[in-house]
Parts: C-alpha cells; structure tokens; sequence
C-alpha cells in the first residue's frame, strides 16, 4: 500500500480499519507518507498518524490520551464523511405527516445477530392502518432467504429490499426508521428523517445513548434484551406524535450538516 502510495505520488494515506495500529501508523511516518487515520473508538495504544478522525457523536479528546504531540485530532458529527449522493435530498425531505405508517428497518450489511427478524416480527404486531414496512437486506447477511419468506407471511405492507441503489430516496420516504447505531445513523439525521437506534454491538452503546441525550433519537434496547412489545409501542407512539418526530428529525439535522468531508479535505490541504 505504501509503495502504491508513493508510485501514485499521493499527499495523503487514508486509513479506515480495526488493523490499522500503533505499528502500522510508525512504519507510515517513517516512509514519509502522510497519514489520515479514521478511528471510531481508541483501538491503538498509541497514536502517530499526522490527522486522527472520530467522527462520531459521542467521541471526546479526552478519549486519546496516547496521541502524538504533532498529531491533529478531529472529533465530533460536524467531520462526519457524508457520502455525496446523500447530499441533495435533505431539500427534498416531506414535512412530517400528521400520523405516519411508513416504516424502514435497516441493521446493516451482515446483521450478525438477526435483530432484523426479531424487529420484523415485533412490527407484524402493529394495529396500525394502511402500515407499510420496507426492510433493507445487506448483500452480506446470510439470512436474506429466510427474512424474505418471513416478510412473505406479513402481507403486502412488508417488503424485503435487497441490493439497494437509492437509499437516500428510500430514507426520505420514511416516516421513521429503525436502525443499528451505526453509520447509518448520521445519514438518517442529515436526510431529516425521524430514527429509533437499536444497540447491535457493544460499540454502538455510547453512540446510541449520546443520540438519546441529544433527542436525536431514542433507543429501543440492547441485541441481548429486545422487548417485542417495547419496540411495538415505541414506534406506535412515534408514528402517533408528529411533533416528537419533527424535533428529532431537526436536531439530527443540527448535529450532522453534511459538510464533513470539506471540513476534513480542506485541513487535509492546509497540511500539505
């Protein structure tokens, strides 16, 4: 990678990975190479990249005790990298329906710990009229065989969509959304679109509880203790309240305002 780098004659490394640590970041300064080092949770005993980025809500400086004295420190949802086909739709987010009945429920890629089926399941539950649930399969989850044939017994609200291509059009679509408390988040709050978080992995608890803080979003519960009947009346109660749906919906727009990336691209310049 190194050697590409230089062949290449680029300024910058980026680095986005659990693997990338203390030793990989000393071989990267002693090559020369500038280095941007996307972290999400203090997973180095020591920090040398010349710019650390922890964009998410609940990261503090004070988490990284260990960094270089020479290293620039980023941290917070104002640098959170917004993927640019995200960027146009906030403008073209409806206004929040009196009572809504559109759901989206999306966990990620793999979706390990099949919180997808259990949260499906719980929905079914809803006496809601004219309810419609799209479920959002990741092309990596092994159970998309078995999530389709249970969505099948549900009825024609609930749809299995796999190999999606235009996720923001969906978000936007959304009355509210159910999600791990993940990256998926912030492009739920930059979009406007009213969001509950469930904790997938024990890294997701802080993101989630800080997104609760802040009224962005409220959280349903841990992958090891998911309530049914939690889940179906919290998102009744949210589809019912129009007003709680529009502050969250705005206060995640406060705290992700899609400009991140220029944030992050025009420090990276000013070090060149």
């Amino acid at each position: 990678t190194l050697g590409l780098a230089g062949e290449w004659g680029a300024d910058w490394l980026v680095a986005d990975g659990y693997c990338f640590r203390d030793a990989f970041q000393k071989v990267v300064a002693s090559a020369g190479q500038r280095l941007l080092l996307i972290d999400d949770g203090v997973h180095s005993s020591s920090y040398a990249a010349d710019v650390v980025l922890n964009q998410n809500v609940d990261a503090d400086p004070e988490m990284y005790q260990a960094i270089a004295p020479d290293s620039l420190l980023l941290t917070g949802s104002q640098y959170v990298l917004m993927r640019k086909e995200f960027l146009p739709w906030r403008e073209r987010r409806p206004e929040p329906r009196q009572r809504g009945g559109s759901l989206l429920v999306t966990m990620g890629g793999a979706d390990p710990e099949k919180l997808t089926m259990t949260i499906v399941e719980a929905l079914a539950g809803l006496a809601l009229p004219d309810l419609r649930v799209d479920v959002i399969v990741g092309g990596s989850n092994p159970n998309v065989g078995i999530i389709r044939q249970q969505l099948s017994g549900f009825g024609e609200g609930f749809r299995c969509l796999e190999d999606v291509r235009n996720m923001p059009e969906i978000m936007v679509g959304a009355d509210l959304a159910i999600t791990a408390a993940g990256s998926t988040c912030w492009e739920l709050a930059y979009l406007g679109v009213p969001f509950v978080t469930v904790i997938a992995a024990e890294n997701q608890a802080p993101i989630a509880q800080a997104l609760h803080n802040r009224g962005v979003a409220e959280l349903l519960g841990n992958r090891a203790h998911l309530d049914p009947q939690r889940i179906r009346k919290g998102v009744a109660e949210l589809l019912e309240n129009r007003g709680r749906r529009r502050s969250g919906a705005e206060a995640g727009m406060a705290l992700v305002d899609g400009r991140g990336a220029e944030r992050v691209v025009g420090i990276l310049l000013e070090k060149t």
